[in-house]
Formats: C-alpha cells, structure tokens, sequence
C-alpha cells in the first residue's frame, strides 16, 4: 500500500520499504512527461491513415509513373486526374508542397464544431488543415505505398468519420466516407459543394497536417 502525506509544497509517498519525497515543480514534470508520452502513443506513425495515427507522406519519393496511365474506372480517373494537378503544385511551389508531411485524423472527442473551429483545431495539434494538394497527396502515397487504386477510390473508407479539408479557392469540402454512421463512400470521394465557414458539422474532424 502506497500513503501519500502533504507538508507545505512537498508530497511524501510511504511504501514497503520506503518512502521518496517531491517538489511541487518534480511533480509537475512528472505530470507533463506522462502525458507527452501519452500523446505520443497515440499517434505512432501508420501504415495507412489510421484515426489518432500519423501517416507520412513523402512527395518527393512518390513515384509519378503509376499514375501515368489512364484509368478505365471512372472514379479512378478523376482521383488520378487530381493527384496530376497535385504533383504540378508541387512542381511549382516546391517550399510549401515538395517536403516530407504528417497528416493525421485526429480522434473525435466532441459533437458539432463549425468549419471555423474545426481549422482553429487543426492549427492548434498540428500546423494547419490539409488543403486539396496535401490530400491528393495523401492518396497518391497511399498507391505507392501497395494499396490498390479499387481501396482508394471504389471501396468503403474505412475512416470512421468524414474529413474537412480545404479544396482549390480554399472551399471547405469534405471528403471521404464515415464507417461510424454506415456511409460506404469511398476515400476518395469528395462532396461537391462548399461547407459555410459558420456551418456546424457532426460526424466531421479535420484533416491535420504536420510538418516533419
């Protein structure tokens, strides 16, 4: 049995055997240690975007010639058509698109966030919310790194909620499916209208970019 005993700003604790004896600041960082690593295990880095995971994309290694070829899919053709678009901003803007990025799907903790909080949230646990290049991105990794194009762009996502994400004009659009209220869109599905920055949205949480 562990007794604790409090003497000013010092906490004592007694067990078999002996006792140890803490400041107030050594069990503050103590604190704080545990919950660094409590956050850090919970986004150890994934295979493939994994909720409360990172998942590396590298631009630079992704090799373009699998997406080359046309594909008879339609679906497949339209996700391929963007990641073109994508790998030409990163061609022209190598500062912000050419280095290596995190991108997480943070773990749904609340209800209802609007657009506007749901980019506060992204900036506040990472550097800013994935725009349409970042997630194109994403899927074009994805591809390379084994999954099949059928996984990306035919197949029930296996997220469990939808993500926000900024498209081109910067147009909050969510994409993807939401296994956790049964929606089978694929991941690369993308909702074609605009979200209003004051809008509440449920089932939704922001795709977070993080630099590396």
């Amino acid at each position: 049995m562990i007794k604790a005993f409090v003497d000013g700003e010092k906490v004592t604790l007694q067990f078999d055997g002996g006792e140890m004896t803490f400041s107030e600041e050594e069990l503050i960082a103590i604190f704080n240690k545990r919950r660094k690593d409590k956050k850090a295990d919970k986004t150890k880095i994934a295979r493939k975007p994994t909720e409360g995971k990172y998942f590396n994309v590298n631009p630079a290694s992704i090799d373009r010639r699998i997406f080359q070829e046309q594909r008879k899919n339609p679906k497949q053709e339209i996700t391929r058509k963007t990641i073109l678009k994508a790998f030409s901003r990163v061609d022209e803007d190598q500062e912000r698109y050419g280095r290596p990025f995190r991108i997480l799907r943070p773990e749904r903790t609340w209800t209802v966030k609007t657009v506007i909080e749901l980019k506060r949230f992204a900036e506040e646990n990472g550097n800013h919310m994935a725009d349409w290049v970042e997630q194109a991105l994403e899927w074009a990794q994805r591809i390379a790194n084994g999954e099949t194009w059928k996984r990306i762009c035919n197949e029930p996502d296996d997220a469990q909620w939808y993500r926000l994400v900024l498209w081109e004009n910067n147009k909050p659009t969510i994409v993807g499916g939401a296994k956790g209220i049964h929606d089978n869109s694929p991941a690369a599905d993308v909702v074609n209208h605009e979200c209003d920055y004051n809008g509440l949205l449920i089932y939704v949480i922001p795709s977070i970019v993080s630099y590396q």
